[in-house]
């Protein structure tokens, strides 16, 4: 037990960056592929479909305008 604590202590001394980048470029390989087929699947999920509504009689549309207006510290905003 003794001689695996020294050799890992030891590795752990002798960090130069190609020690770093094989030990991170596999775990970035992962997380990679893992972003990629989460993509995929919430593509997949979100199937776009078109509804067309066919109305027979009158159909009446209502719109309502509104004006507020802010005034604050800063100044004002208008929303319409």
């Amino acid at each position: 037990m003794g001689c695996g604590a020294w050799l890992v202590l030891q590795g752990l001394a002798a960090v130069t960056l190609t020690s770093v980048l094989m030990v991170t470029l596999p775990l970035a390989a992962l997380a990679a592929l893992a972003t990629a087929i989460g993509s995929a699947l919430q593509h997949a999920r979100a199937t776009v479909t078109h509804t067309e509504n066919h109305y027979t009689g009158p159909v009446t549309q209502h719109v309502q305008h509104t004006e507020q207006t802010a005034r604050g510290f800063l100044g004002r905003i208008t929303h319409r």
